[in-house]
């Protein structure tokens, strides 16, 4: 409760395209000592269009790995998504990042399920809370909180 005195909202990296190329290159610079090293255009389009779901410490390790790959060339795409990592790190098709609901779209469409089948009701036997597996009190706070009447 200490740490919410004063929330602060800080958007995904994947939803802030400027600050991806400005990291990028700031951690470049901080892993080559000043020595050089540049992006290509093809890692600058990967950069930009990649969702970046770690949010900066993926980036971070991207970068990292990428001038390990580039051996003291530039950085291409491929460098920054080798092919022996796993599909999630692959660039995405269109833009794959609009496909998913953020945690709280999905907790409360998870609510609204619970209370369709509950019938509205969130105490009891039957309710939501005990279908969700939470105090009646802590649901109905989730509910306040995400807005579900």
């Amino acid at each position: 409760y200490r740490i919410g005195v004063f929330p602060l909202h800080l958007p995904a990296l994947r939803e802030r395209d400027n600050d991806v190329l400005l990291l990028a290159d700031h951690f470049l610079q901080t892993v080559c000592d000043g020595r050089g090293g540049s992006f290509s255009s093809g890692a600058l389009k990967y950069l930009l269009e990649y969702g970046w779901p770690g949010n900066v410490r993926e980036l971070q390790n991207a970068v990292k790995r990428a001038v390990l790959l580039a051996d003291g060339g530039d950085i291409e795409a491929r460098h920054l998504s080798p092919a022996e990592k796993n599909e999630k790190l692959r660039m995405p098709e269109g833009n794959e990042s609009s496909k998913f609901l953020s945690l709280d779209e999905s907790v409360a469409a998870h609510i609204k399920k619970a209370l369709d089948i509950s019938g509205g009701r969130v105490y009891g036997s039957g309710g939501a809370a005990e279908l969700l597996g939470l105090k009646p009190t802590t649901l109905q706070s989730r509910m306040k909180k995400l807005g579900i009447k």
